[in-house]
């Protein structure tokens, strides 16, 4: 879009630019001159009663000042119609000289300039420079056109020092509102101009949020193809491994140490550590469509919490306390966080003890889970909780499967506008998920 504005006429170079820029105001500064027209007519009208207390032959200045309202007022009614609205800045401009004209046929008739009605003229300059929309040549005409008409008033009294001086004083106040007049109509392109930026760049954004959108359920479709066609034959692997191991046995005498029965224990701890690693990718990535959703839900929190722990392995031993009753937040982000928390501590070895609580604090909610197992350092928890969003993420685990326990609950929680966190203990480890009540209102 050519932005070039003339320097002159404080229009845009470019006819196609200023047509839409005139397309674009042009409701808005009709409906701003005629509310302005409607109210200035009565208003000026009303400067009668002054006409009448002022001015010694009165009669005939207040008879053309209500005649050039009566005009004025029925070039008004043509705004509404639906072929001339188009006309509207030139009717706006009729109806201020033909107001104008009521002070000049006063200044010619009376002869007088006592009374000082000049000042009407820089009203009416103000008038049109500012409250009303007109362009900047055509405010710049009806000003010189009341300053001609001025002079011509009074012809005869040119050779008077106040007359002189109320033609000076016109002139410097035409210039100020001309060049007000001027410095508004380059500042409503200007902000014409942005507002197109800003329209360019919001289709653009929606674009790329479309593009965003596809990318996703492109990706969350190849994970279900993958999760799809990688679990029938896991699950085969790690069955026939069972035959084959349980053949072994039989077979076998002093079955640990045989290389087979090793083998095949072997495929079967790589089998499952394949399969959590699956299954974790694809919940984790499941979020993103979540996060999409962002649907909030009403339900008991204490449920979820005790849901939790349901889901350990019956030798864990388990305890919750406190109560929040219900909560507005996204229940399928909360529950993903506590299913992928259960899967972290499910299989542990050696006797696990958790206790768990939650509680309000002021605008938060804090739910604490306190275990006995080894002690995490935070390099480790920082780790096993960074998003994957780059290759390195990836890569940088040592062992027969991705972490991806805490890392789930992380993004879970971030979903639902909450924060996890991880603070060693002396012999265990706390993790704390805190929900905001903006995010998590309590339900009334």
């Amino acid at each position: 879009m050519d932005e070039k504005l003339n320097r002159w006429t404080a229009r845009f170079e470019s006819p196609s630019v200023e047509a839409a820029f005139q397309s674009a105001k042009f409701h808005g500064d009709k409906g701003n001159n005629f509310r302005a027209l409607l109210l200035a007519v009565p208003i000026f009208a009303g400067y009668a009663l002054l006409d009448n207390s002022m001015l010694s032959d009165a009669d005939a200045a207040v008879k053309f000042r209500l005649l050039t309202c009566a005009i004025s007022a029925f070039i008004l009614a043509a705004f509404q119609h639906p072929n001339l609205e188009k006309y509207q800045e030139f009717f706006t401009c009729c109806i201020s000289l033909i107001m104008s004209g009521t002070i000049f046929f006063i200044l010619y008739t009376q002869g007088n300039i006592d009374h000082n009605y000049y000042v009407g003229l820089i009203q009416g300059g103000v008038f049109i420079c500012f409250l009303l929309r007109v362009g900047f040549v055509s405010a710049s005409t009806v000003l010189l056109i009341y300053l001609f008409g001025f002079v011509a008033s009074l012809s005869s009294h040119l050779s008077s020092d106040e007359v002189r001086a109320q033609i000076f004083i016109l002139f410097s106040m035409f210039l100020i509102c001309a060049f007000g007049n001027y410095l508004l109509q380059r500042y409503r392109r200007s902000d014409f101009i942005k507002s197109k930026t800003i329209e360019l760049q919001n289709t653009q954004l929606k674009s790329l949020l479309a593009d965003a959108e596809k990318d996703t359920q492109r990706k969350i479709a190849a994970l279900n193809t993958l999760v799809h066609f990688v679990k029938t034959p896991i699950h085969q692997i790690n069955g026939f491994s069972d035959v084959v191991l349980n053949s072994l046995e039989k077979l076998e005498q002093n079955a640990s140490e045989t290389p087979g029965i090793d083998g095949a224990k072997y495929i079967k701890d790589a089998t499952a550590n394949l399969t959590r690693s699956v299954n974790g990718l694809l919940a984790y990535h499941r979020l993103d469509e979540l996060e999409a959703r962002n649907e909030i839900e009403t339900y008991s929190l204490d449920l979820a919490v005790k849901d939790f722990g349901d889901r350990l392995h019956r030798e864990v031993d388990y305890s919750y306390e406190g109560a929040v009753g219900e909560i507005k937040a996204s229940q399928e982000a909360i529950s993903t966080a506590f299913l992928a928390l259960s899967d972290y501590y499910r299989d542990r070895g050696g006797k696990v003890i958790i206790s768990a609580s939650a509680k309000r604090e002021g605008s938060e909610i804090v739910i604490n889970i306190c275990d006995n197992l080894t002690t995490l350092s935070e390099e480790d928890f920082h780790s096993q909780t960074t998003p994957l969003i780059e290759i390195d993420s990836y890569l940088n685990t040592a062992g027969s499967e991705m972490p991806m326990a805490l890392r789930t609950v992380a993004r879970a929680v971030q979903i639902a506008s909450g924060e996890f966190s991880h603070q060693p203990l002396e012999a265990g480890n706390k993790f704390e998920i805190r929900l905001s009540l903006g995010a998590a209102e309590l339900a009334a």
